[in-house]
């Protein structure tokens, strides 16, 4: 691998030569003779389409594993450690059905505790019911409607054809915009 040399640099294949930038320096090397149907098809690769294949299996195995994990747990490090230890146990020859078991009990999510419910009590107190009854009104403002949580509901037929809107929008409430000068000393 060499270094390029001069003021301009070069990306790409040309004349059997492979031009590329790695780490901010430029290089260039010979083109490489292998292509996608050789290594696909040749004996000298079979070993790395065997572990190719392993891989796509332990990726399977360990998606399938992941989805049982609870969404707010899910990380990435996660999926890679499953499918590291799931392409281990392919690699020693376990069967992908039997992986997969073992990555599931290795990896449940730890189950919650049951919720005990509270006692409810016999008769409700007057006070409480009448607060219920005061947060369920509203109160009522010309064209809209403003409940006790804050939430805001427009009446849209009023509002529509209320006369500040039409007034608005025919130019008669705008303000003359303010002119910044600046003054000299």
């Amino acid at each position: 691998m060499g270094k390029q040399k001069g003021p301009t640099y070069i990306t790409g294949t040309f004349n059997g030569l492979c031009y590329y930038q790695m780490d901010g320096n430029y290089y260039v090397r010979r083109k490489s003779s292998l292509s996608r149907r050789r290594v696909k098809r040749s004996p000298a690769f079979k070993r790395t389409m065997h572990y190719a294949g392993l891989l796509a299996q332990a990726s399977r195995i360990a998606s399938e594993v992941y989805r049982i994990t609870p969404r707010k747990s899910r990380k990435r490090e996660i999926y890679h450690g499953l499918t590291g230890k799931a392409m281990e146990l392919l690699k020693k020859g376990l069967q992908a059905d039997l992986v997969m078991e073992q990555l599931k009990a290795a990896y449940r999510p730890p189950m919650a505790a049951p919720v005990q419910q509270m006692e409810k009590p016999a008769t409700a107190p007057v006070k409480v019911l009448r607060v219920l009854r005061q947060q369920r009104t509203r109160k009522q403002t010309g064209n809209y409607h403003v409940a006790v949580d804050g939430s805001l509901k427009l009446n849209v037929r009023d509002f529509i054809s209320s006369p500040r809107l039409m007034a608005a929008s025919a130019g008669g409430m705008s303000r003359p915009r303010s002119r910044v000068s600046l003054a000299s000393p």
